[in-house]
């Protein structure tokens, strides 16, 4: 996956969801936001798989489009910790809302939120891929 024109032609094949690779792939936010927005206008979830266990690689890919991440390495209690911090809104986490995106995504975002507020239903999906035990 490396265009929009190929992101697009994913909601054609019936896929409910893609990843977009930013650990072993070149995809920087900026790319990461044209395919996940090209993937949302073919009813296709978009997923980020991270570089990194960092708030920066959570945060920008999050605001970017992703609507689950897949966060690969993860090897301690705290780190996990450290990935809902980065993640999740408060009262659970400390991200912050950016005003990068559309109104369109703003006014999805306030009703999902509100939803969410409600329901307790998660916005997001984080994937933790654990390869390790945690040590206590």
């Amino acid at each position: 996956l490396g265009s929009t024109t190929a992101a697009n032609l994913i909601g054609y094949t019936g896929l409910d969801y893609a990843i977009i690779d930013c650990e072993h792939g070149p995809f920087e936010p900026e790319t990461v936001q044209e395919l996940a927005h090209a993937m949302e206008m073919n009813n296709v979830v978009p997923f980020a798989r991270v570089k990194e266990i960092s708030r920066p690689a959570i945060l920008k890919n999050l605001d970017a489009g992703a609507q689950g991440l897949i966060i690969p390495n993860v090897k301690t209690i705290e780190e996990a910790k450290d990935i809902v911090r980065y993640g999740k809104f408060r009262p659970v986490g400390e991200r912050g809302v950016a005003a990068t995106v559309s109104q369109e995504q703003i006014d999805w975002f306030a009703s999902e939120m509100e939803k969410a507020s409600k329901t307790g239903k998660p916005i997001f999906v984080f994937c933790h891929q654990m390869r390790n035990t945690f040590d206590q």
